[in-house]
């Protein structure tokens, strides 16, 4: 599988920053930063994340009034796709 495959996974994995500070939710909040486009995840973060016990399953909720937007997220993350795809950087 050619790495093009895995752009934005590798453009992500170098961002140790995020994953150090928002461990499980620097995915999701990473992908909301590129969907909306905006660069500055701990802005994004204290605005919109929303994950803890009593969120009701979501874990982001953003309001774009410049778009007329409301985007309402529940993200998973697993590290079972870094587990594949350093099995398959192994098998070339």
């Amino acid at each position: 599988m050619k790495s093009k495959t895995f752009q934005h996974w590798n453009s992500f994995e170098k961002r140790v920053d995020l994953k150090d500070k928002y461990k499980s939710n620097a995915y999701p909040l990473w992908v909301l930063g590129l969907y909306i486009d905006d660069p500055d995840i701990d802005a994004l973060a204290s605005r919109s994340l929303t994950d803890g016990s009593q969120d009701k399953s979501i874990d982001f909720l953003e309001i774009d009034q410049d778009n007329s937007k409301i985007i309402i997220g529940q993200g998973y993350f697993t590290e079972k796709m870094q587990i594949k795809q350093n099995q398959e950087k192994q098998t070339r």
